[in-house]
């Protein structure tokens, strides 16, 4: 079967976006197989998962699955490239767009023609920074080192680290975290307080970008409003309540296709 798509971007990560009613009825237990399928960097687009929607009277509903063809409870970007499709479709209100996940409801709230927000929930304090110890062949000073934290997100255990200007190169980062198996990671450069950069391993950048504000207020190294860079793309981020933060970035197009998926006999 021809599957149709969109691949949407938000905050520099991509998604699918399965159009409607090709994925309903039965077709609806295909979603984990395509989604490994269309997104093996091989033989398929090499994006983060797919959202495959499906358009009720009332609220749509959007089910995320990874790249390993996982369901996820709620990633941030995902949500936003959803919300970005059914803004330009007519399908939502303009104002606030309302979206049924695997996590529950999520509410979306356009910022201007290009830029959405959404709000990112967090815990209300931090433990103390630990610093580990920094293996020599990493090439990291320790000097730059600030320390880390580890909290939990959506139910997952999230170690944040804060580093005293850009965060070093993925290359060194890889030989500082150690193990493969590793706890999904935000790593933080401190620029100034009204700017930071990250690098984020095994973990949504909306949600990272959430987290890194959280984190940094929590031990006075930013203010309660920043911009995040995150790859080639500028986020904002913005301290909402005790355990909120909105979080904004843009949700494009880039490509529009189909993809043959054969179907298990």
């Amino acid at each position: 079967m021809n599957i149709a798509f969109f691949k949407i971007s938000a905050g520099a990560n991509s998604w699918l976006f399965i159009l409607p009613d090709q994925l309903k009825g039965q077709k609806t237990k295909l979603a984990p197989e395509l989604a490994k399928n269309i997104c093996n960097p091989v033989e398929g687009l090499m994006t983060a998962g797919i959202i495959v929607p499906e358009l009720t009277q009332d609220v749509p509903t959007m089910r995320v699955y990874s790249r390993h063809g996982i369901p996820i409870q709620t990633a941030g970007s995902a949500c936003l490239a959803a919300a970005r499709w059914l803004l330009d479709n007519g399908l939502t209100n303009h104002e606030q767009v309302v979206m049924e996940t695997f996590g529950g409801t999520v509410e979306i709230l356009p910022i201007d023609m290009h830029f959405l927000g959404i709000e990112i929930h967090t815990e209300s304090h931090f433990p103390e920074l630990q610093r580990r110890q920094i293996p020599p062949s990493s090439g990291i000073s320790p000097k730059l080192y600030l320390g880390s934290v580890n909290t939990v997100f959506n139910n997952n255990k999230v170690r944040v680290t804060l580093w005293d200007g850009p965060v070093p190169a993925r290359m060194h980062l890889k030989v500082f975290i150690g193990s493969p198996n590793h706890i999904p990671e935000v790593h933080v450069g401190i620029i100034n307080r009204e700017t930071i950069s990250i690098i984020c391993f095994a973990i949504d950048p909306i949600d990272a970008a959430g987290l890194a504000l959280k984190v940094c207020m929590d031990k006075n190294y930013a203010a309660d409003e920043l911009t995040v860079h995150f790859k080639h793309e500028k986020l904002i981020a913005q301290h909402e309540s005790e355990n909120a933060v909105f979080v904004g970035a843009e949700a494009k197009y880039s490509i529009k296709g189909e993809y043959w998926f054969q179907e298990e006999q």
